[in-house]
């Protein structure tokens, strides 16, 4: 923990990127954003215990671009695609 505390505001600590397109159309990697501290780092049990992130669903980029759907990975088992898209918390948490 004392590492993150050494972490200035105005740091960047992730670069984001992502395809505009699947590869096989043509797709191209791009830098769509940045991860940037406000403020200084500040410990607490509420963020160990409840802050998650939730990446967008790729059914719901299928519902737009159908086209895509040949090219996307299709995953079984723990990793299904049917799960759950609304259920608070980690989605992972049921594998600890």
């Amino acid at each position: 923990m004392t590492d993150l505390a050494t972490i200035s505001q105005g740091s960047v600590l992730y670069d984001i990127f992502a395809l505009d397109a699947p590869t096989e159309l043509g797709g191209t990697e791009l830098r769509i954003g940045q991860i940037v501290t406000k403020s200084p780092f500040t410990s607490s049990n509420w963020g160990d215990e409840h802050l998650y992130f939730r990446h967008e669903r790729m059914d719901d980029d299928l519902a737009i671009k159908p086209e895509w759907t040949p090219y996307t990975p299709k995953y079984e088992g723990i990793f299904s695609l049917q799960q759950m898209a609304n259920e608070p918390g980690c989605p992972f948490a049921n594998l600890m």
